[in-house]
Order: C-alpha cells, then structure tokens, then sequence
C-alpha cells in the first residue's frame, strides 16, 4: 500500500506552489478545484490534470476504482481550495502545517463557545459524524461541514497532513488511528487551554490580593 506519509509529502509540495507559482495560473488551479467540492473524484475530470498530475505512477489506481492516494489528494485539495475563495494565498493561506483537523477544531471550540459549554459546540457534532463515518466517501460531507465551519473563523489546519489522514482513513485499522489522533489533539488543545486560563486566574488573584 502506498504510505501515507509519502501522499503527505506530495500535498506540502503542491501547497508551498500555490504559494510561490505564477498568480495567474494558481487562481485558475484552484478555480478548477473548487468546481470538485461535493462530487466524488470520478465525477469531477476537470480536476484529475491538476490532482493526477502530482501523483507517481505507484499512488495512481490500477483498475476502475479510485485509489487511497487518489482520494486522499483530491479531498484535501478541494477543501483546501474552497476554503481559499476570496483570499490572497500569499499573505492569508489556511493552510497551517502542523495544525491538525483536530487541534483546529478545538481552537473554533475555545473562540466561540469557551471551554464550560462543550455540549453546545457547533463543530463537536460534525466532528462526532465526521469520526462515525466508515469510509472516505462518507466522511466527505461532514469533514465538509467541518472544514466550512473553520472556514468562518479563519481557522487554518494542516491540509497534508488532513490528506495522509484520509489515506490512513481507507482501511480499518488505519480509520481507527486517525480517529483517535483526532479525538487526543482535540482534547489536549482544550486540556492546554483550561491549564493556560486557571494558571491567569491564579495570577490574577495573587495581585488583587497583594
């Protein structure tokens, strides 16, 4: 199986080109990407000359069907577009490496509903149908849902690494890895957090009590 780590690789590349390639052709790449968001890869060739021109032959499928890599790229490629609509993706990309899809949501989290309300989270349910999802495919709409709500708050995350993460996500075991990882970076970002703000109150308390 391909690794994931090398379909990883493969989208960092073509993030840092959107970033530094000519103006003119990035906005157009990234325009055909965005015609892909909602469809499967199979329903968008408009798309494949930009996703399967970055794929060696061993990511590429053999037969009829998409391979992991393949959709992997194509996903996190899609989404990565839609959420540059309107920006400047030199000065204001989303993408954030090291970010995870899990730490981001933790952050939209901590920005609008604080850490003593979790049970009326916007993103936690998304997140909780985005983890019960058993395949790719049927992870694309609420890992959708997700991504818009970030989106909104100009939260950015990882796009490579949310691409080796759907690679991973095809097979079971692979599934069951991601979602943990998801779920611990969600919760030790929240964890940080409630730790950074206990240590202030402490401080805070010290002072008006000199």
């Amino acid at each position: 199986m391909t690794s994931s780590k090398n379909v990883r690789a493969v989208v960092a590349q073509k993030l840092a080109w959107f970033q530094r390639g000519n103006a003119n052709r990035v906005r157009a790449e990234l325009a055909i990407l965005r015609r892909g968001m909602g469809k499967n890869m199979d329903e968008a060739p408009e798309t494949w000359r930009v996703v399967l021109a970055l794929l060696p032959e061993d990511m590429m499928g053999k037969s009829q069907f998409i391979s992991p890599a393949e959709s992997a790229v194509f996903n996190a490629l899609t989404l990565f577009a839609m959420t540059m609509s309107g920006k400047d993706i030199r000065n204001n990309s989303t993408h954030q490496a090291g970010k995870s899809l899990g730490a981001a949501a933790a952050e939209f989290t901590i920005q609008t509903e604080g850490l003593d309300e979790e049970g009326k989270s916007r993103i936690l349910p998304r997140l909780r149908r985005l983890i019960a999802a058993d395949s790719v495919e049927e992870a694309a709409v609420p890992l959708r849902n997700v991504v818009q709500l970030l989106n909104q708050k100009s939260i950015g995350m990882d796009f490579a690494l949310l691409a080796q993460d759907l690679c991973f996500y095809s097979t079971p075991n692979g599934r069951a890895g991601v979602r943990l990882n998801w779920a611990r970076d969600y919760y030790s970002r929240m964890n940080r957090e409630e730790t950074a703000r206990r240590q202030q109150t402490a401080t805070a308390g010290k002072a008006k009590s000199k």
